[in-house]
């Protein structure tokens, strides 16, 4: 099996490490937008269990999709996925194998993926990352292109890839990929409805990680802001009603929001700092302002779909406006 991973960012590096386990079972290629852009090794330390170091070295990279590739992972930013365009699209979705997959690893909101459904036609399948990473502070291309990362693969929220019981020679591929994450240490599986739970979960989250962009990148500082923290919680309940007609909300979601508060939340943060700190380091090297054209456009998006249902968002408004993106 070919895999082409679109993104040479933490994501897709990460998804590489791993399937290059598999050696001449699964061929990984990097596609970026030019070749002094791709790394040249990638050295992924898991977070948590620890003592699990990737190293990938001379990572293939190409400016275009291959022909030959089987599967194509699109581990890029939402607004990233806007700019290729329904042309560059239709053509990675086209020029290639006849059952060919595109895996899109992005949180597309339904007038989102509807464009991109309308330019991948039969090729898309949806998907939920199940891997978290991120380059620590002074590790994103080191010398010579070496890309440092963290990761995590939760196997409580693994990769989710939508089955394709339709077309059997697609779904016979989602299969295998499925199978070739596993193997290569990536909790993953096939279902049914991937991507109304990833829309209904991206929409309902949106507001708590907006919070930290608003906050200026920092939990602590969220968390002693008792407007803030107000305002975001008005907004999560906001977008949970908004999230409702799209689809169920990923289990670990629909936990953590259902005892939402701000008691809750500040018990339960230092709870995380005590155990898991480096997670919180993600969210906020993550969220803290790297996504704000991504936020934007996923603004844009849960602000038309409200007004579609006829729902308030005032708080939401009032949220961006502080993270500036309004």
């Amino acid at each position: 099996m070919k895999i082409a991973i679109l993104g040479a960012g933490a994501l897709g590096c990460t998804y590489a490490a791993h399937l290059a386990r598999l050696g001449p079972e699964v061929d990984v290629v990097l596609v970026v937008r030019t070749l002094d852009r791709a790394p040249s090794r990638v050295v992924a330390e898991r977070v948590s269990p620890p003592g699990v170091t990737l190293v990938l070295e001379a990572p293939a990279a190409t400016t275009t999709v291959p022909d030959d590739a089987d599967v194509v992972l699109l581990a890029v930013r939402v607004d990233q996925l806007a700019q290729l365009g329904e042309a560059r699209l239709r053509e990675i979705a086209t020029r290639g194998p006849t059952d060919r997959i595109v895996v899109p690893l992005t949180p597309m909101l339904p007038e989102i993926r509807a464009r991109v459904a309308d330019a991948l036609g039969p090729a898309l399948v949806d998907g939920m990352p199940g891997v978290v990473a991120y380059a620590p502070a002074g590790g994103a291309m080191a010398p010579a292109g070496e890309l440092h990362l963290r990761y995590w693969t939760p196997k409580s929220s693994p990769t989710a890839l939508e089955a394709r019981p339709d077309d059997a020679a697609r779904d016979a591929k989602v299969r295998a990929l499925q199978a070739a994450l596993v193997k290569a240490g990536v909790p993953a599986h096939v279902a049914r409805g991937v991507h109304a739970t990833n829309q209904a979960t991206t929409i309902a989250m949106f507001p708590l990680l907006l919070a930290i962009a608003a906050a200026g990148g920092s939990i602590d500082a969220l968390l002693a802001d008792g407007a803030l923290l107000k305002l975001a919680l008005a907004a999560t309940k906001e977008a949970r009603a908004v999230a409702k007609p799209v689809g169920e909300l990923a289990g670990f979601a629909s936990i953590l929001l259902s005892f939402a508060g701000t008691f809750t939340l500040r018990a339960g943060m230092k709870i995380v700092r005590s155990r898991a700190p480096e997670a919180l380091t993600f969210l906020e090297r993550h969220f803290g302002g790297k996504l704000k054209g991504q936020n934007r456009v996923m603004l844009e998006a849960i602000l038309r779909l409200a007004e579609a249902h006829r729902l308030e968002v005032a708080s939401l408004r009032a949220l961006a406006g502080r993270a500036g993106i309004s």
